[in-house]
Formats: structure tokens, C-alpha cells, sequence
């Protein structure tokens, strides 16, 4: 009766006379979207409740049908992390349902006899689906888990979150709180992580030692990449900043790149994905003031590996292809000293620096907009020191867990989790699909 109400008051639009400005009405419609949604999904609950009840009258038993261990990727850029995963699973021969909100997502075309792959839509329609979710396991690279849109499902019984970069991460505050499990790349991240859950008084989760699966997937393309011979001349320059108030081509601009480009440096530069949304303007404009050198290139393609295996040096900020670009073609790192904004981040309540702050001198040099004009100098000097090999690989072995096989370990580890769970009682909820069991009672 609650959720018949619920529906009601939900579908229930009284007579207003007002003007709808455009973004005024970007809002309803997509509350319409979702509200549509939603009540699907309780229509559906309500018709497999009569249904159960119909059948138990004439003596027939239901069937549930659960999922099982089940993925949630955002999009495109995540599939790196769940490929390696999913193969193991395949390999073995065991099933899982793979769900995305992207329509291009290359896990679409994954072929596999033991597991789904579906697009769900985006936004509130994807979140929807998620919030009524019946599965054993809900594992995903999304942070925020019951504070931002993706809510617990009382028919889900656990979430894990993926760790998908062997950084700390500027992650907002409250992002892990609520999942149940965590498959970190780092003892770093375990400590973070148990910190948070003292200063919080959280119950403990469960703390895998996982890796990080997509280095799985750039150390196979490595093996099979053809390098380009030895290149004569200046070294190759790769600019990879992150975006926003934390990125170096806001903070700096023109006093990093112009100086670089005028002494004849290769130079491929690439921004975030996110730069061309929220600081177009400052991209475009960086890019009208460096037309004029021939040596300067922008790169906007979907894939980063081509870049990162051609440039002798990277330079960059506090973005987690800096490590990508370290431990994968063990190379030297420059990255640009500043202060690193915390508010409102999970970062900010640790009970030590950031793990990333501390391993940025071993991947290379630090510096400032004072070291700007020595920057060249700085450039030289990192690529004929021959130690950044050793200290990059040092930083590696303690840093990461399973490098190169973690996606196998994860996959073990998510079959553990769902054994342990399946071995308990099963919470009573309504099954996802109806089958009937003519099988009297």
C-alpha cells in the first residue's frame, strides 16, 4: 500500500501557470525521466508480488532469480579496470553480468558465453536501475556509494568499489563509507582507508589486496607495442596534465609550455577529457597562442597509450597518469609543485600526507614556477640519469600488489566474497524474473 501511494503522489501533477525558462525545464525533464522510472520499477515489484501471491493460492512455488556477481562501469574510460577482471572470470568459466552507462563501451562487444553485457542507460535512468538492483555482489568503480546519486539496494548484498588508480586520490569526502568491501592497489590505500574508518567510528570493511587491474592491460600492450627506433635530438615531451584548480595548465599556461616550444621540444599536449567541459575556453586558447610552433601537437584521442609509449619525459601535475606512465615504461616524471586544494576531500582528513606527495621525488623532480627557467636543464639531466630506473622499480614492488596479474587476483577475490555470502541465509526479496515451479507445495 506505501508503494501504490508513493507511485501516486509521484504521478500526480497539479495545475500551475508559470513560465518554464530552459534550464528550469532541463530539471523537470529530467525528473519526469526519473519519476517514469522509478514507478516502473515499483509497478514491477507490485506485479511480482501479486504475482507470488496468485501462485501460492493455487499451490505453485516460486522461483527466484538473482544475479549474481555483477559490474557497474560509468563509461568508456573505466573498461580497462573491468577487462582483466572479466577475462579471468570467462577463463574460468563462471558467470557475471557486466552493466554500463555508455553505449560505446568496448565491454559491449565482449564475447563470452558466462557473461551479460547490457547498457543501461544514462544518469537517472541508469541510477534507478542500480537503486533496484537484486544481486549478490555490485562491484564498481564509482565513488560515493548512498551519498551521491547510486543508492544501496536492500536487495544487493554487498558493494565493493574497484580501486582504479595506485594514487590515494582527491576523492570526495564520504566516497568508500558506505561500501562493505574494498579492493585497494596499495597497503597506502589500506591505511587510508582503516584511518578514516577511526576518525568516523565506522565498522571496519573488508580490505582486499588487489592491484590495480588495468596496469594488467597496459604491460600486455607494452609487450606487443613496436617501439620507435632511437630518436636523435631534443627529448620527446608529453604534457598530461589533470583539470580544474589542481591542474598545471590553469596554474601555469604560457609560462610552462611557451618556453619549452620555443627551444624546439617535441611536445605532444594532453588534456583531460574533462578540460574540453569545464575550461574550454582556457584550452582553446592555449591552443591559438601555440599554432605558431611546428613542434607542438594536440593529442584528443580516447586511448593515451600511443602518447605515453612515444615521449621520453612526462610532465604533469598531480593526475594519476603520472604513475600510469612511471611504473609502465619506467621513465622519468617532472611535476609541478603547488599547493594541493583538499577541502572537501577524503584527503583532507587523513592522518598523514597524501601517499602521492610522498613517492613524487622517486618518479622523477618536483618543481616550481621559480625552477621554470631551468626547466630544460631539469628535462636533460632526468633523462641521462640512468638510477630513475631503480628508484621507479623500488617504488613499484612496495607500492603496488600483484602488478601485472591483478585482475586474476580480484576475480578469486570477488568469488570468495560471493561464496562467503551465498553460504548465508538468503534475505527474503522479490526475484528480478519470475519462472513457476509446477512442483506442488
Amino acid at each position: 500500500m506505501n508503494k501504490i501511494l508513493c507511485m501516486m503522489m509521484v504521478l500526480y501533477v497539479p495545475t500551475a501557470m508559470a513560465y518554464l525558462d530552459p534550464g528550469t525545464g532541463s530539471l523537470v525533464l529530467s525528473f519526469v525521466i526519473g519519476s517514469i522510472a522509478t514507478c516502473f520499477f515499483i509497478l514491477k515489484d507490485v506485479y511480482y508480488q501479486f504475482m507470488r501471491f496468485i501462485a501460492a493460492i493455487f499451490g505453485f512455488k516460486m522461483k527466484r532469480q538473482r544475479l549474481g556477481l555483477v559490474f557497474y562501469s560509468e563509461g568508456d574510460a573505466y573498461w580497462h579496470t573491468f577487462k582483466p577482471i572479466l577475462a579471468s572470470l570467462h577463463q574460468r568459466g563462471l558467470s557475471a553480468t557486466y552493466l554500463t552507462s555508455s553505449p560505446t563501451d568496448p565491454g559491449l562487444d565482449f564475447a563470452s558465453p558466462t557473461i551479460e553485457c547490457q547498457y543501461i542507460g544514462q544518469g537517472t535512468k541508469a541510477y534507478t536501475r542500480l537503486n533496484f538492483l537484486e544481486a549478490d555482489v555490485l562491484a564498481m568503480t564509482t565513488p560515493g556509494l548512498d551519498v551521491f546519486q547510486i543508492k544501496r539496494s536492500k536487495r544487493v548484498r554487498h558493494y565493493t568499489y574497484i580501486q582504479h588508480a595506485p594514487t590515494d586520490g582527491l576523492y570526495n569526502t564520504y566516497s568508500f563509507d558506505y561500501f562493505d568491501s574494498l579492493l585497494c592497489s596499495g597497503s597506502h590505500q589500506l591505511a587510508a582507508i582503516r584511518s578514516l574508518e577511526k576518525l568516523r567510528n565506522l565498522p571496519p570493511k573488508q580490505l582486499f589486496e588487489s592491484g590495480c587491474p588495468y596496469f594488467d592491460v597496459l604491460m600486455a600492450q607494452k609487450q606487443q607495442w613496436t617501439s620507435n627506433p632511437s630518436k636523435a635530438g631534443l627529448p620527446h615531451l608529453l604534457i598530461a596534465p589533470t583539470w580544474d584548480t589542481n591542474g598545471l595548465l590553469s596554474k601555469f599556461g604560457m609560462a610552462l609550455l611557451e618556453p619549452l616550444a620555443q627551444q624546439g621540444y617535441p611536445m605532444v599536449i594532453r588534456p583531460h577529457p574533462q578540460s574540453f567541459v569545464v575550461e574550454l575556453n582556457m584550452i582553446e586558447a592555449l591552443q591559438k597562442q601555440l599554432s605558431r610552433y611546428a613542434n607542438v601537437t594536440w593529442d584528443t584521442r580516447a586511448d593515451n597509450f600511443p602518447s605515453l609509449a612515444a615521449a621520453d619525459i612526462l610532465i604533469s601535475d598531480m593526475s594519476g597518469v603520472i604513475f600510469d606512465y612511471a611504473f609502465v615504461f619506467e621513465k622519468p616524471v617532472i611535476t609541478l609543485k603547488f599547493a594541493v586544494d583538499l577541502q572537501g576531500t577524503d584527503a583532507n582528513d587523513y592522518d598523514r600526507p597524501l601517499w602521492e606527495l610522498n613517492a613524487l621525488d622517486q618518479i622523477g623532480a618536483q618543481v616550481t614556477l621559480a625552477d621554470l627557467p631551468k626547466l630544460a636543464a631539469i628535462i636533460d639531466r632526468l633523462c641521462a640519469d640512468q638510477t630513475n630506473i631503480t628508484r621507479i622499480q623500488k617504488l613499484k614492488e612496495t607500492s603496488i600488489f600483484h602488478y601485472g596479474s591483478a585482475g586474476d587476483v580480484i576475480a578469486q577475490q570477488l568469488m570468495h566474497i560471493q561464496a562467503e555470502l551465498t553460504s548465508l541465509p538468503t534475505a527474503a526479496s522479490m526475484p528480478s524474473e519470475l519462472t513457476l515451479d509446477t512442483t506442488s507445495t
